[in-house]
């Protein structure tokens, strides 16, 4: 019985010190988005139905989670794969959506709310954007077209929000 609990001693130490030898746990390469939204890439986008003006579509991203914005265009591809997430969840219902693409701050300046980053891609209609009325600060993407048009703030549409993918541990 001795020997035998001596072993079990002996493994019993040999067992806790490969615990403690352990490497710290690193993220998992897996992630997903909460529920609702859809996720490319390290992107979660979410179709918003309720028709707002640019302004307070903004809000209701940012109250849906702090670090969601109206969707920024930044890419071809990813312009590519909102507009067609908006004509599938849209189901052909909205004529226009919005984008954070603005230039609120200073005429002919546009920027992506939220991240503040300059336009780097675009995807104009012809003669756009035009500033008509000397007030067309907000931009919407035209549904049938995908392209883009300077529009008042104060229209409603519905809208997408992005945000950051989780980071699943």
């Amino acid at each position: 019985m001795g020997r035998w609990l001596l072993v079990l001693i002996l493994c019993s130490a040999v067992s806790l010190s490969l615990i403690e030898a352990a490497p710290p746990r690193k993220p998992l390469n897996r992630y997903c988005c909460p529920h609702f939204w859809t996720l490319r890439g390290n992107r979660c986008y979410r179709f918003i139905g309720k028709t707002l003006d640019w302004h307070g579509a903004q809000s209701y991203c940012n109250g849906l989670d702090h670090k969601a914005n109206l969707v920024s265009l930044n890419t071809e591809g990813e312009a590519e794969f909102v507009h067609h997430l908006f004509k599938e969840k849209g189901g052909g219902l909205y004529t226009h959506y919005w984008t954070g693409l603005s230039d609120i701050d200073s005429e002919g300046n546009y920027k992506w709310v939220g991240i503040n980053k300059p336009m780097t891609y675009s995807n104009w209609n012809t003669r756009q954007p035009d500033n008509a009325g000397h007030n067309e600060d907000c931009i919407e993407v035209v549904t049938h077209s995908g392209y883009w048009n300077d529009i008042h703030c104060t229209d409603r549409q519905p809208f997408i929000c992005e945000r950051p993918q989780p980071v699943s541990y």
